[in-house]
């Protein structure tokens, strides 16, 4: 089983998502011996960035950006992009967080709300590393 593991992703405007997407965070953390935290934010009109900041508040690794005004950017996937190079390039930057084994990039919406089957994830992961 891989020890370590760094959740990363974008969120904007995800403040009725974000506790069942972190509660598949904490089950899926449960599998790990360290887990990091990559998220970027931006433009969020609602609590996302206050909630965000709360629910990192009390883990360690944990990295919350914001990049406001991307949404003067009027490509979608330029923004994507934008955001993606982030939290690479958080990851670079952190020498706590070089040596994880695995990144996994989450939708913090509605499609990452959804409850995650650990023991399925389990039995993925040993496949991985087979």
């Amino acid at each position: 089983m891989p020890s370590k593991i760094i959740f990363a992703g974008a969120v904007q405007n995800a403040e009725r998502y974000l506790s069942a997407v972190f509660q598949n965070i904490e089950n899926l953390s449960k599998l790990f011996y360290e887990v990091g935290y990559v998220f970027i934010e931006n433009d969020s009109a609602d609590n996302t960035k206050q909630i965000m900041k709360n629910l990192g508040s009390n883990k360690s690794n944990f990295h919350l950006i914001s990049l406001d005004d991307l949404k003067e950017i009027p490509i979608r996937t330029v923004r994507l992009e934008i955001i993606r190079n982030a939290y690479i390039e958080t990851i670079r930057h952190h020498a706590e967080l070089r040596d994880f084994d695995y990144l996994a990039v989450l939708d913090m919406d509605d499609a990452g709300m959804h409850l995650i089957d650990v023991q399925e994830a389990s039995s993925a992961i040993d496949f991985l590393t087979a």
